[in-house]
C-alpha cells in the first residue's frame, strides 16, 4: 500500500484537523485522564482507534510502538 498523498490531499487534511480542533476547543470541559494519572484536553491527548483508550503523549508512544520521531523519520514528507 502506498502511504504518500497528494499535496492537495495533504492540506485538505490540514483543513479537517484545523475544523476539528476548533470545534473541540469550544468545549471547555473536554479533558480526559490517561492510565497514568495524566489529564489533558482531549487535543492534547491521543486515542486508539482499536482499542478506544485515550493517552497521553509518552504512553501513546508506548502503546503505538513508535515514538514521534521514528515515525517522523518513517514518513518524512506525506506527499
Amino acid at each position: 500500500m502506498n502511504s504518500k498523498i497528494t499535496k492537495e490531499e495533504y492540506f485538505k487534511k490540514l483543513e479537517s484537523v484545523g475544523k476539528q480542533i476548533d470545534e473541540l476547543d469550544r468545549v471547555t470541559e473536554a479533558r480526559v485522564t490517561c492510565s497514568c494519572g495524566v489529564n489533558k484536553h482531549v487535543v492534547e491527548m491521543y486515542h486508539c482507534l482499536y482499542c478506544e483508550e485515550w493517552y497521553c503523549k509518552s504512553c501513546a508512544e508506548e502503546h503505538f510502538g513508535k515514538t514521534v520521531k521514528e515515525w517522523r523519520e518513517d514518513n518524512p514528507n506525506p506527499f
